[in-house]
């Protein structure tokens, strides 16, 4: 499906208390007031994190393939709501929450860690 809109996608990266949050809210009410759809990718770690997960329970392949599945719910988050951009017939800003380079810079001290084992 061909559209005439925009789509643009927009990451937010940076540690704890950084101001993604606040910065993504900012954006969204900027963007929603020009008229855009803003939609907003909640950060997958967390999600995941929620549901019982804990980094000093895994060991460095527990810790690698989570990370792994991490980048698969990402992806897929993101391409949820990429589709819906494109089925829009309005201007879409898609932000998201941290992006898949995040998880995937852990996960070269993952590799490593196991590589020396």
């Amino acid at each position: 499906m061909e559209t005439s809109n925009k789509i643009y996608k927009l990451v937010l990266t940076g540690g704890p208390c950084g101001g993604k949050t606040t910065g993504q809210a900012r954006l969204s009410s900027f963007f929603e007031s020009l008229g855009w759809k803003v939609y907003r990718v909640p950060e997958c770690a967390t999600v995941l994190m929620s549901g019982g997960v804990k980094w000093q329970e895994m060991n460095p392949h527990m810790a690698y393939m989570f990370q792994c599945n991490l980048i698969r719910s990402m992806m897929q988050l993101e391409k949820t709501y990429i589709d819906l951009a494109q089925g829009s017939s309005i201007n879409c800003l898609i932000i998201c929450d941290r992006g898949t380079m995040d998880a995937s810079a852990c996960m070269y001290t993952y590799m490593s860690i196991q590589w020396c084992t």
